[in-house]
């Protein structure tokens, strides 16, 4: 009578059923669906439903094939996000050890099995052309399934047999891996996106992956293919979150990116990108800098300037750009006044760099740049001309010259800001020197951009180093790439935990 009994609970006690399956972990939830057909109805739990709403798979055939079979289950129509992660098998660690490995017998053998694994896992990987279409075409398959989701998101993760099975980027050997595997993913994907026609809310390629990002001749790569085009436009216009990181280096600016044939007009893709999203609420663009001086970026986001109107926009992230032109920033906020919040991170002025180039460039409308060439005079200046705006996040403005080379955020009415009242205590937010406190990130929210955002500009001097800025500097490179004024970091060395305020 005792198999009756349970195999009758979930549906005569459902209170007592839904608290057992409440206790359960999702594996165990699995094995209890598989005990009997009465069990496995009743183990359709929200819980168990939250779990199968997120997929996450890699672009292998066990991966997809396992996706394809839950888009054709019943249960896919819980599916509403999907994670594809660009796995890259990192074996630099080893391989630079190998010299001294070979000195100790002991440890050599386990080192050079490790790296045999490395490379049996990497070409396993890395299929030929007729099984990676057959991978896209699966995914589209099951991408055409679903019908809807909520997000599309594209990461990284680096396996490394001697650290560890996976782990963030941020401990990869050599960063040109992580963009490689990077741009193979979108390739990938977008390429099944297209051919599905699957409607997404929110599209995030690579927005926070350490020490890495989407590079951009991969757009254009994708936008010159002869079967470009087709379901692009359509997957494109339902989008109204995107988020992007894009891997730059020194390239001269005034030279069009990819090969000229694309349908943008002027050879930088990511502008007409955007374009292609008309619904966006939500823009999010990161650069992450493979050199210490990259220009690119001053070209891509003039061009963004210049071309993009996004109607519906209301909250705008721009983060790496070193360094952009103040005009071209006041000209896309002035297009975009609809804006509820923004959120400048890393970013540093070209007038600021370079003087001379104040003024060059400029088109009807612009506005007259001594009033905007310093960060003093320009965050007043964008608080006004954004009549909507409740929320204005800065982080690690560039500002060649001040302290640590940022700009101090620290407002002459700070008393009023309750993370600011504590004139001695380090933060998330700020750090101190002998003479003064530096904060590199600060919110102001509501009635306190009403205020005059003005600054305390007076050069502070150190003469000890602090943990809080060791580790907010190690936490711009891993995000943004090397700075001009700071040592290469050792991705191999345990780093600080670090998360800015107001994340």
């Amino acid at each position: 009578m005792a198999a009756p009994l349970i195999l009758d609970l979930p549906y005569r006690y459902p209170t007592l059923w839904d608290e057992i399956l409440e206790s359960l972990n999702l594996a165990s939830v699995k094995n209890l669906r598989l005990t009997s057909k009465a069990l496995a109805a009743g183990c359709i739990h929200p819980r168990f439903i939250r779990a199968i709403a997120h997929q996450t798979i890699e672009l292998t055939a066990e991966s997809v094939e396992s996706l394809a079979s839950l888009a054709s289950h019943p249960l896919g129509a819980a599916v509403k996000s999907l994670t594809v992660t660009a796995v890259v098998y990192d074996a630099s660690y080893m391989e630079q050890r190998l010299d001294q490995l070979y000195a100790n017998p002991g440890t050599l053998p386990v080192a050079l099995r490790q790296l045999d694994w490395m490379d049996m896992q990497r070409k396993r990987r890395d299929p030929a052309p007729v099984e990676e279409n057959a991978l896209v075409n699966s995914l589209a398959g099951s991408l055409r399934a679903f019908g809807k989701l909520d997000t599309v998101e594209l990461n990284a993760a680096v396996v490394d047999r001697h650290m560890g099975d996976r782990m963030s980027t941020t401990h990869a050997g050599e960063v040109s891996a992580i963009c490689e595997h990077a741009n193979h993913c979108y390739l990938a994907v977008i390429a099944a996106l297209e051919s599905s026609g699957v409607v997404i809310g929110s599209l995030s390629l690579f927005q926070d992956t350490p020490r890495g990002g989407l590079e951009l001749d991969s757009l254009a790569e994708h936008m010159t293919a002869p079967s470009w085009g087709v379901g692009y436009q359509g997957v494109m216009t339902s989008i109204t979150n995107f988020a992007v990181g894009i891997a730059v280096e020194d390239t001269n600016p005034m030279t069009p990116v990819g090969n000229g044939s694309g349908p943008w007009p002027d050879g930088t893709p990511l502008a007409w990108v955007l374009d292609c999203m008309p619904n966006l609420k939500t823009l999010d663009i990161r650069f992450f800098s493979r050199d210490s001086e990259p220009r690119m970026t001053t070209r891509i986001f003039s061009d963004i300037a210049r071309q993009v109107r996004l109607r519906h926009l209301t909250t705008f992230r721009l983060r790496g750009a070193k360094p952009v032109e103040p005009a071209r920033l006041v000209q896309f906020l002035q297009a975009h006044s609809s804006i509820h919040q923004l959120d400048l991170e890393e970013i540093s002025l070209l007038s600021d760099l370079h003087p001379h180039h104040i003024g060059t460039h400029r088109e009807p409308g612009d506005p007259s740049p001594h009033r905007v060439n310093n960060w003093a005079s320009l965050i007043p200046f964008m608080a006004g001309i954004l009549p909507c705006l409740n929320k204005l996040r800065l982080s690690s403005l560039v500002e060649i010259g001040g302290t640590d080379d940022l700009f101090n955020l620290y407002p002459i009415w700070a008393t009023f800001i309750p993370a600011l009242r504590n004139q001695t205590q380090n933060d998330d937010q700020s750090y101190f020197f002998d003479h003064g406190r530096l904060v590199h990130t600060i919110v102001f929210e509501g009635d306190q951009l009403k205020r005059d955002l003005v600054f305390f500009t007076h050069r502070l001097t150190r003469t000890v180093d602090s943990p809080f800025r060791k580790r907010f500097m190690e936490w711009r490179q891993l995000q943004y790439g090397p700075a001009p004024n700071q040592p290469p970091l050792n991705p191999w060395r345990p780093l600080y935990h670090f998360v800015p305020q107001g994340e």
